[in-house]
């Protein structure tokens, strides 16, 4: 069904290709860390849930969120650093349904998202894992 396919997508799809590379990702400290990285949504906060609904999408960011939390603390023993990236909502066919309800200020490109994203992957360092951070205003 629609909601085991969004879980496998959002948490177990991500969580099974960490764990198969998870000995090539380890490595000595001092090495440079390597970076496990997950697309974050809003909507997978507790704390700021005032709407309810999307339950699959929801529940499946969420999880998603405690994964990547629970790698960053053990990452770390292994010099493996694991953020989550919020990009907000980008102008893609899957967010056309959403754009009339969108609270951001502007819509971006997949490119422009993609830049900054990058720009973030490569400016973090260990005192960022574990974070779950807006990519436009870093908070």
């Amino acid at each position: 069904d629609d909601f085991s396919l969004i879980l496998n997508t959002n948490v177990v799809g991500p969580a099974m290709l960490t764990k198969a590379l998870y000995a090539h990702l380890r490595s000595a400290k001092g090495e440079e860390p390597s970076k496990v990285v997950a697309i974050g949504a809003g909507v997978g906060s507790v704390s700021t849930n005032k709407a309810g609904g999307w339950y699959s999408y929801r529940i499946s960011k969420t999880a998603l969120n405690a994964l990547m939390k629970n790698l960053a603390i053990e990452g770390a023993r292994n010099n493996i650093l694991a953020f989550t990236l919020y990009p907000e909502m980008v102008d893609t066919a899957f967010a056309t349904p959403y754009v009339k309800g969108n609270p951001y200020d502007q819509l971006r490109t997949s490119e422009e998202t993609a830049e900054r994203m990058m720009e973030l992957i490569d400016s973090y360092g260990p005192p960022d894992s574990g974070r779950f951070v807006n990519i436009w205003s870093r908070e």
